[in-house]
């Protein structure tokens, strides 16, 4: 005799297919009762065996699915980061390249002012210098008046 297939499908459509244990045919009756008992309880282990692969599957199949619905998740608000991240860097070197620009104006400034400074120093000695030969002068035509008046 060939062995029987027998097909199970379960919800998740899988199609499992094992060959049947051949049965032979005794003239007494009780024993063929025997046999098909022990043949049920057999398929009957075998399903439960194969519905809790399926489950366990599935179970494995949930958390795998949501392992990568979260290691998405990580994965798009690390992109955000990334972007947030580029967009202040930019925002600190506009803000660096202004500050830079800024100090470089102030500091020309500051070295005309200082070159300013130093021609009225300059100016100023030169003025003292001619004050103080007008002052000496002055003074040496003053005691020239003196003697003459004496």
């Amino acid at each position: 005799a060939e062995p029987v297939k027998t097909v199970v499908e379960e919800p998740a459509k899988a199609v499992i297919e094992e060959p049947a244990k051949a049965v032979v045919a005794e003239p007494v009756k009780a024993s063929a009762s025997a046999a098909e008992t022990e043949e049920a309880d057999q398929s009957g282990l075998e399903l439960k065996q194969m519905l809790d692969l399926v489950s366990e599957v599935s179970q494995a199949s949930t958390a795998s699915n949501d392992e990568r619905v979260r290691l998405a998740s990580v994965r798009d608000r690390l992109q955000q980061s990334v972007e947030l991240k580029h967009q202040v860097e930019g925002i600190f070197t506009e803000e660096l390249e202004t500050l830079t620009a800024k100090l470089e104006v102030e500091a020309a400034a500051e070295t005309v002012r200082t070159a300013d400074i130093v021609a009225l120093m300059e100016k100023f000695r030169s003025g003292v210098v001619q004050k103080k030969e007008a002052t000496s002068k002055d003074a040496q035509l003053l005691q020239q008046m003196e003697e003459t008046i004496l």
